[in-house]
């Protein structure tokens, strides 16, 4: 195994600008495995020949999330609209509900499943992967104690961040806002994904 180290730019600042590609060396030495950074950097390129028409389109909206006060969980607004975690000032995660702080409270509450929870449910399953190798579906993996006390851990620290929101009545924009507002705040493609299922 051959490990080259790269810088990219265009990787968001939540993760290391330092790319690791590694290269496995087999019988076709030609043959070189896409790691999930250089999956991120890709998306990311395909997206910036649209960035001055998004940037354009969504201005007014972005402004006005940017000018917002950071607050804590207890003063979260009750209203339709997307919203972002931040820890210590830095966004981690957008989302968006038809009401703020009753979403935040599900995502934070530590009796909320995996569904509800599904931030802390992402987090708690990058780090579950890095002690074993997870083949596992959700269900399966809420059955593992360990697994578990992660996902609780996780749940805990997300009560303890603060919030950006912007009130977005219109389920459409909503919906158009939330995945570029990730795009601008680079928690996409790391936390927030938009994949199909």
């Amino acid at each position: 195994m051959c490990v080259l180290l790269i810088k990219h730019k265009l990787l968001p600042h939540c993760i290391t600008r330092t790319l690791v590609v590694i290269i496995w060396l087999t019988k076709d030495p030609n043959v070189i495995l896409k790691t999930k950074s250089m999956i991120y950097v890709e998306k990311l390129k395909q997206l910036r020949p649209y960035q001055a028409e998004m940037d354009s389109l969504f201005k007014e909206l972005y402004d006005e999330f940017m000018k917002s006060d950071f607050v804590r969980r207890d003063k979260l607004p009750s209203c339709r609209g997307i919203y972002a975690f931040y820890e210590n000032r830095n966004p981690i995660y957008v989302g968006r509900a038809n009401n703020i702080r009753k979403r935040i409270q599900w995502h934070t509450r530590e009796s909320s499943g995996s569904e509800s929870a599904s931030f802390a449910f992402n987090l708690a399953k990058r780090e579950y992967a890095n002690e074993v190798k997870i083949n596992h579906k959700r269900k399966e993996l809420m059955q593992i104690d360990r697994f578990v006390e992660i996902f609780r851990k996780h749940k805990l620290n997300l009560k303890n961040v603060e919030f950006r929101c912007v009130p977005v009545e219109n389920d459409i924009l909503q919906t158009m806002f939330e995945p570029y507002l990730a795009f601008k705040l680079k928690t996409y493609p790391i936390n927030n994904t938009f994949e199909n299922h």
